[in-house]
């Protein structure tokens, strides 16, 4: 397991990572609520790479199983994405390495418009680890394989991801969207790389705010 930043360590010390009604201040402001709970999922950078006209089923009857190395025939690609700087929020002025932790946990809070080009991190089971790390290891409930609907956890697990598409060639991405989504499971067949997705929500724009 990687070791923390103090970035991390400094956020995670105040809390969940995901805002909350009952939690005024944390997390992005305005961020919004998801429907039926009392969280507002973060936006993290990890993109989940699809075609724009790819549809996305909702619900747990369709969790997607997805990969940071070598998806298998059927399955999603994720990457992990520097995502421009930004001016709000606890990781206002943070790069790099100390941006991804601090996103990862409290949520990028400025608005990623449709079209951005966005740099994507190597290597590949970064993605995996900082993952687990951030949202995993910190929600409260940790049961593999449950829906949104058995969940009774502290929301870490709630989150919401850039929808991509990658430039061939060049390192890059480019962002269409964002879906709002469930971690139903992590480090699936034993493979720390992999995890299954429930998606929840339809295609949105990139902003983490109504």
């Amino acid at each position: 397991m990687r070791r923390l930043s103090s970035v991390l360590v400094f956020a995670l010390a105040l809390g969940s990572g995901v805002a909350r009604a009952d939690q005024p201040g944390y997390g992005c402001v305005g961020a919004p609520v998801f429907a039926n709970t009392h969280y507002a999922p973060a936006l993290i950078p990890i993109g989940v790479v699809t075609p724009p006209s790819t549809t996305l089923h909702t619900g747990c009857g369709g969790a997607y199983s997805a990969s940071f190395r070598n998806p298998q025939p059927g399955e999603l690609s994720l990457v992990v994405l520097e995502l421009p700087a930004c001016s709000r929020g606890i990781c206002a002025g943070l790069t790099r390495g100390a941006a991804l932790d601090c996103q990862m946990t409290i949520g990028y809070c400025c608005e990623m418009s449709r079209g951005h080009a966005l740099s994507v991190h190597l290597p590949e089971l970064l993605g995996a680890l900082v993952l687990r790390d951030t949202r995993w290891d910190s929600d409260s409930d940790q049961r593999q394989e449950i829906c949104l609907e058995q969940y009774t956890g502290n929301g870490n697990r709630l989150v919401r991801l850039p929808l991509v598409t990658l430039e061939p060639g060049n390192g890059m991405a480019r962002a269409f969207g964002s879906m709002t989504a469930f971690i139903v499971s992590i480090g699936v067949g034993g493979d720390p790389g992999r995890a299954r997705i429930e998606f929840l929500s339809r295609a949105e724009d990139g902003s983490p705010r109504p």
